[in-house]
């Protein structure tokens, strides 16, 4: 009995070390680097699920950006039409309402708190950072979105209730404060790698891996034989993955994380003037395709798993000439009002909007995750602050999925959520992450949950 009674306690003993390792281990050691080295997936499939949003300002026309088709086999109309090429990977949403009033300012204070005016409730990317782990909470990038002023009546995104967020519209900036360069690299010419003293910061990847590292060597006293066996099997891992980051060129993590962009142009970090070059129209073109590259990096290197990407801002002053951003243009909110001068003009400058769109979607599509892809494990949610700019209503807004979150969702098709409001689609997000939130925002909203019909 007493040799019985050994053994149990022995048993116990490893059960105890076993549960230490398993929850020390999984949860403070593993994962850490698991978002910065997800290309290797070293210790398992383990795939993040992101949320990335997506705003383009004054609204659509229903029927130039609504398919007239549900199903697989729907065709975008004009407005619509530049996702065509990632047709595969997105969700026409139609019939979702904003309940809210105030025309634009009302709509860019409701479109991600689900509260009018946002002063009663954080935004949804606000509230996803503090819930999805990540090494920085959320990377709101813009373009133009702080022209005229960061005021609470032009957000769309609120640090705290009634508090817009900060959101960096220099995309040289931007770079600097994420991957710790003090401006953007050249891209070589041989080679899609940049060395790692120009690029993503050795400083950042050192120093997730050193801190792992130390927590798992301090758990080796304390492990059975069986799982010390293990445990030293993960360290030979880590130590190669380690080699590998300070090769530089030669032996990248990944060939998607790079720490690098294309330097279109290289903006000034203390730009005093007004308007700040990277403001001007004639530069939209470009730091809506920089603030892009940016936004996927972050994604390849595990920067954040919450992206803003907000392409100016309510009542955008910004300047186009028939979808082409140009300073001889006009103000990007007047041809939305389009009663006067017809539908053409606004028609083609979203179209533009749903380029640049199709081309953040693409991106993530790029950047594989094991035998899937970032955008695979993700979703992302383009919208604007109102449906009908001219009208000034909420009925029916402009929306779009995109990304299967992890098979969460079937893309591919047009789905009809008539009688479903923001609200709710908020919440499909926070579900599709993989939180269990039944509602968000407004508690007037008449249901609660997600939108079914994203399911499929």
């Amino acid at each position: 009995m007493r040799r019985r009674g050994d053994r149990m306690n022995a048993i116990k003993k490893e059960m105890s070390r076993r549960n230490l390792f398993r929850y020390l281990g999984n949860a403070a050691v593993f994962l850490p680097f698991m978002r910065t080295l997800m290309e290797t997936q070293a210790f398992g499939e383990i795939a993040n699920k992101r949320a990335v949003f997506f705003y383009f300002p004054d609204g659509i026309i229903e029927e130039s950006f609504h398919p007239a088709e549900l199903g697989r086999s729907f065709v975008l109309p004009a407005m619509t039409a530049p996702l065509a090429t990632v047709q595969s990977d997105i969700i026409m949403v139609r019939g979702v309402d904003y309940k809210t009033s105030g025309a634009h300012e009302g709509g860019a204070g409701y479109c991600l708190t689900g509260t009018e005016t946002g002063y009663r409730s954080v935004s949804l990317d606000t509230y996803l950072g503090e819930r999805l782990p990540g090494k920085i909470p959320v990377v709101r990038l813009g373009v133009a979105s702080q022209y005229e002023g960061s005021t609470a009546n032009k957000s769309v995104s609120f640090a705290a209730p009634g508090i817009p967020s900060q959101i960096e519209d220099n995309p040289s900036k931007a770079f600097a404060s994420l991957f710790g360069s003090g401006s953007i690299p050249l891209p070589p010419s041989s080679s899609d790698v940049v060395p790692a003293t120009s690029g993503l910061s050795a400083a950042f990847k050192a120093s997730v891996l050193d801190d792992s590292l130390e927590q798992i060597k301090g758990l080796q006293s304390r492990l059975g034989s069986l799982e010390k066996e293990k445990l030293d099997l993960h360290i030979a891992s880590v130590r190669e993955i380690e080699r590998r980051l300070q090769a530089g060129p030669s032996a990248p993590v990944s060939p998607q994380c790079t720490g690098s962009i294309a330097a279109k142009k290289v903006f000034d970090a203390n730009d005093s003037g007004y308007p700040k070059q990277y403001w001007l129209a004639d530069n939209f073109d470009v730091v809506a395709d920089m603030q892009t590259e940016i936004a996927l990096q972050a994604l390849a290197c595990g920067v954040t798993n919450c992206v803003l990407l907000q392409m100016s801002h309510s009542t955008s002053n910004a300047r186009f000439t028939a979808g082409v951003p140009s300073n001889a243009g006009s103000d990007h909110h007047e041809t939305s009002h389009y009663a006067s001068k017809g539908p053409a003009n606004h028609i083609a400058n979203q179209a533009y909007m749903m380029s640049k769109l199709a081309n953040l979607i693409k991106g993530m599509g790029q950047l594989k995750e094991g035998d899937r892809s970032v955008l695979y494990n993700s979703m992302v949610l383009g919208f604007s602050e109102v449906a009908n700019s001219h009208l000034h209503n909420f009925k029916n807004v402009g929306l779009v999925v995109a990304g299967q979150a992890g098979g969460f969702f079937q893309t591919g098709r047009a789905v009809d959520a008539t009688g479903y409001y923001q609200n709710h689609m908020l919440v499909s997000v926070l579900q599709a992450v993989g939180l269990t939130d039944q509602s968000y925002g407004s508690t007037s909203i008449p249901l609660s949950g997600m939108i079914p019909s994203l399911r499929g």
